[in-house]
């Protein structure tokens, strides 16, 4: 039988409300190329790609019988103009991207997918716009090599007169009607735990000091919510918020020489990347923030776990690594301001206790996820807004390094690039990825911080680019 639906994960359905209430428009996964496509070589690429991905041709209703929202097939066809859009700028620049994360929301219940493509000819630059809803970084990046390998193959491409990209089929199915964390074993504590908390929610609303910082916490007194993030509170008549969209964006980029000698040092640590990164963010906050700009002491940073190769170990099956679909789970590292370690002792301390949590915790972070089920997901996101603080200091997202070489042809990536906007959980966010061109590291920071946090990014890219150089 063909599985037309799927019923979205809990962690899903909190991206869902996140979007449907106007928190988060969408992220993006973006690549520049040695030489743009034409149209007709775009539409070929583009038709192959979504044959190998159904999700590429999906949205979200809501079930008639329960009221839920669940992922579904779209029953129209797909013109080359739902999903690509030539946009005449000169470069992808601060103003262009907030206008990018302002504009480009995607609406839910329709015949339209949950992804776009901007097309900037001046830069030679793709950006392949995503709602967290469906996809996470490492789905762009995965739809990037199936797009890069289809392009590769369609130099002889010929314009099609119909535009026509895609066209819905009575075969077309899911996999499966539930997502792969519903397959997770469930331990009796867990199972315990998941029980007591939906019964204690039962008699006790979601409070805003169940979901933001505790007084030991860091926190910048010139940044608050709902002011720092929106600009109006909820919409009587829709329930909906307004996001300002005014972040400053600022890009660490280092050139290839620079990153490997970077990476070089992190191997002579026997440290990730990500977990230098982190302990350098950490580090510029401890010796860069005024004290006098901000409370508390304990820096709480959130790190996003991509757990597709833990989905083919815990559930024995290869194919999750080529996977689209959120497929992460968050872990918390913690350090003090008054922690004198130096930078190498603090990045190894970091990454232990990632290998502790990636080893050994997983389950676990997914389980966490699971407990979102037993949540009123409204509640939960008005309560982090009447939290006043984020509840996490910054949050690092590292996508690693892409070659994007897997594949002979004229079209070649000479950089990549990731970003997210302004959210509620964290001060500000941390968007990285690396490729032949280098590392891009997009900072994505709350206006009222900009004063604050600029001393902190000056004091990582300065270090960055010494020992990069030296």
């Amino acid at each position: 039988m063909v599985i037309r639906n799927r019923k979205l994960s809990s962690l899903e359905r909190y991206f869902y409300t996140r979007s449907i209430i106007n928190l988060h428009s969408c992220f993006y996964v973006g690549i520049q190329l040695n030489q743009l496509p034409s149209s007709a070589q775009l539409q070929q690429a583009i038709r192959s790609t979504i044959d190998t991905f159904i999700q590429l041709c999906c949205n979200v209703g809501i079930d008639e019988e329960d009221g839920k929202p669940y992922l579904r097939i779209i029953d129209g066809s797909l013109e080359f103009k739902d999903v690509v859009e030539f946009v005449d700028w000169a470069r992808l620049d601060e103003g262009k991207i907030n206008y990018v994360f302002h504009n480009y929301a995607f609406h839910y219940h329709t015949e339209k997918p949950l992804w776009k493509m901007l097309v900037i000819p001046s830069e030679r630059k793709i950006v392949l716009i995503m709602s967290h809803v469906l996809f996470d970084g490492m789905a762009g990046v995965i739809i990037w090599q199936e797009f890069l390998k289809n392009l590769n193959k369609s130099t002889d491409a010929v314009e099609r007169h119909t535009g026509i990209i895609y066209e819905p089929s009575e075969f077309q199915g899911f996999t499966s009607d539930h997502h792969p964390y519903e397959d997770w074993p469930i331990s009796w504590k867990n199972k315990l735990s998941r029980f007591l908390f939906s019964q204690y929610l039962k008699w006790k609303p979601i409070r805003p000091d169940m979901v933001g910082p505790d007084s030991q916490d860091f926190k910048f007194k010139s940044y608050s919510l709902p002011h720092g993030l929106l600009e109006k509170n909820l919409d009587s008549t829709g329930g909906l918020y307004q996001v300002r969209c005014d972040s400053v964006q600022w890009n660490i980029h280092l050139i290839p020489q620079e990153l490997q000698k970077v990476l070089q040092l992190c191997k002579d640590h026997k440290v990730s990347f990500s977990s230098l990164l982190t302990a350098l963010f950490a580090q510029s906050l401890i010796k860069s923030a005024n004290p006098s700009s901000y409370t508390g002491h304990q820096l709480k940073i959130c790190l996003p776990m991509n757990t597709r190769l833990a989905c083919n170990s815990k559930l024995q099956d290869d194919d999750y690594t080529r996977q689209l679909g959120n497929f992460v789970a968050a872990t918390t590292l913690t350090t003090d301001t008054s922690n004198g370690k130096p930078l190498w002792e603090l990045a190894e301390a970091f990454q232990k206790e990632i290998v502790q949590k990636v080893q050994n915790e997983i389950q676990d972070a997914i389980n966490e996820c699971r407990l979102l089920d037993a949540v009123d997901m409204r509640e939960l996101f008005e309560a982090k807004i009447a939290a006043v603080k984020p509840s996490d200091t910054f949050e690092v997202s590292n996508l690693g390094y892409q070659s994007f070489t897997d594949f002979e042809g004229p079209f070649k990536v000479t950089d990549g690039f990731f970003n997210q906007p302004q959210g509620i959980s964290s001060n500000f966010f941390c968007s990285i990825i690396s490729t032949d061109g280098g590392l891009n590291c997009h900072v994505t920071i709350p206006r009222d911080l900009k004063e604050d946090v600029t001393p902190c990014l000056r004091y990582v890219e300065d270090w960055l680019h010494a020992k990069g150089r030296t």
